[in-house]
């Protein structure tokens, strides 16, 4: 039996991945190309995960270094601070 915490976790990343691809059947067409580049379901479930974590931990800076530092994509860092300070905030 797996502890609650790596549960949230495991269910929140698989809602943003879900979501993520929903957007992906939405947006249509090729995916890659210049206009589709940002449409990545992995990129939603980053989001969704930090997020949740961040609302039920009300941790903000550190969960955005943290979150930031396993993916080592600093391109990521606007989308997933927004979503943590929305959830926290909420």
């Amino acid at each position: 039996i797996a502890p609650p915490d790596l549960l949230a976790l495991l269910s929140s990343a698989a809602l943003g991945r879900l979501f993520g691809l929903v957007v992906t059947d939405i947006a249509g067409g090729p995916l890659g190309g210049p206009d589709t580049d940002w449409i990545d379901p992995g990129v939603f479930a980053l989001i969704g995960c930090a997020a949740f974590f961040a609302g039920v931990t009300r941790l903000t800076m550190s969960l955005t270094v943290i979150m930031i530092e396993i993916t080592n994509e600093t391109h990521f860092l606007l989308p997933v601070m927004t979503a943590v300070v929305v959830a926290k905030l909420t």
